[in-house]
């Protein structure tokens, strides 16, 4: 990007820190679901997950922290100064300068993390203005723009493949997705970054992959009473000799009859206590 067209671009943008708005609401809306908030992130965790607002805005990532009983949310933002933002060799009072003056003191990043299964999950977003100066700072690193769309045949080809793989359905949070595609397809995971046209098809999967899931669990739910009677009479099942024996075959009766997906635990709970007063009532 020539700087004349980055300061055409940063012109059209409106002064608005939207990012401390988005801050205090993250703030309010962790609090009122209950979860503690920790005013920094941590620096290169391990096992991290990184997803965008192209991916899910900010209240959806809250809602799972809340949903998968995170407990904790992580929160940082960052404040923009141009003379920090820009290179050394920029001249004092260019056209560029000038144009980002109008941003200082603005939050020019919000990054939201937490913590399940031993995978962090991070979500993070730049300010209008702070996105055209990482693209014009990535294009004079690389020379180009990067990829920026598929073919209607490869996004398809790489969601039938992704939704095709037992594993990739089997996972049961974003962070195991992950983990499977970086395992199982390491051509897709290469071009999976976040903003990158391959990641927008990498999440529609996912939350393909969790559509289907509910889905499932709805239609099991509502057909407990019969699948209990019939787990009842399974010989597996029978066979177990305690609580946690009749559990685990109670979920794997359930991942069967939803077409690999793991249902919850709550669900494969009530199913082995229902199966196993129907198999002593049988006897």
């Amino acid at each position: 990007m020539e700087a004349r067209d980055l300061v055409a671009a940063l012109k059209r943008l409106q002064p608005v820190d939207s990012l401390a708005t988005d801050l205090l609401n993250v703030r309010e809306q962790a609090k009122k679901c209950g979860l503690l908030i920790f005013p920094a992130a941590p620096e290169n965790p391990k096992n991290e997950v990184h997803i965008g607002p192209e991916d899910m805005d900010w209240p959806d990532f809250v809602d799972y922290a809340v949903r998968l009983q995170a407990g904790l949310l992580y929160v940082d933002a960052t404040i923009f100064h141009a003379e920090e933002a820009l290179a050394e060799t920029e001249e004092e009072g260019s056209a560029v300068r000038k144009a980002l003056a109008r941003f200082e003191g603005f939050t020019d990043t919000l990054s939201l993390m937490f913590v399940h299964g031993g995978a962090w999950h991070h979500w993070s977003t730049l300010a209008g203005f702070a996105q055209l100066l990482a693209r014009a700072a990535d294009e004079a690193e690389f020379g180009y723009g990067g990829e920026t769309k598929l073919a209607p045949d490869e996004a398809d080809r790489i969601t039938a493949e992704l939704l095709s793989d037992p594993e990739f359905r089997a996972a049961r949070s974003f962070a195991a997705m992950h983990r499977v595609l970086q395992a199982r397809h390491p051509r897709i995971a290469e071009r999976d970054w976040p903003g990158s046209p391959v990641r927008i098809v990498v999440m529609d999967a996912v939350r393909s992959v969790f559509r289907d899931r509910r889905d499932h669990e709805q239609r099991l739910r509502q057909q407990l009473p019969a699948l209990a009677e019939e787990l009842a009479t399974s010989n597996q099942f029978l066979a177990t000799a305690s609580d946690a024996m009749r559990k685990e075959v109670a979920g794997d009766f359930l991942t069967g009859k939803a077409d690999g997906h793991p249902m919850p635990t709550a669900l494969r709970n009530e199913l082995a206590v229902l199966a196993y007063r129907a198999s002593r009532r049988n006897s």
